[in-house]
């Protein structure tokens, strides 16, 4: 039986093979890594987004409250039936 080898860097070949495979390992951790950080830093603008929008909500909810409770609320009334009618076609 013989052993053939293609080119002429025996060994060598074989640890330069072994380096270049850790680098690349590196190379995917960092890639990872920053994968991660920018999934990280998207999350917390969605975040931000979201406690903005709640935080205008509940400001908006408790000054309809105000004016319910003072007597001062007038709602229009057609467009409250459309909204109810849209919910109950939407529903069905």
């Amino acid at each position: 039986m013989s052993i053939n080898y293609i080119g002429s860097g025996g060994l060598t070949q074989l640890s330069n093979l072994k380096t270049t495979g850790m680098e690349n390992v590196k190379k995917n951790e960092e890639v990872e890594n920053t994968d991660f950080s920018a999934a990280v830093q998207q999350t917390q603008k969605v975040d931000e987004i979201e406690n903005t929008v709640l935080a205008q909500r509940a400001e908006k909810v408790a000054a309809i409250k105000e004016q319910v409770e003072a007597g001062l609320y007038k709602p229009d009334s057609e467009q409250v039936a459309r909204s109810l009618a849209n919910f109950l076609l939407d529903s069905e």
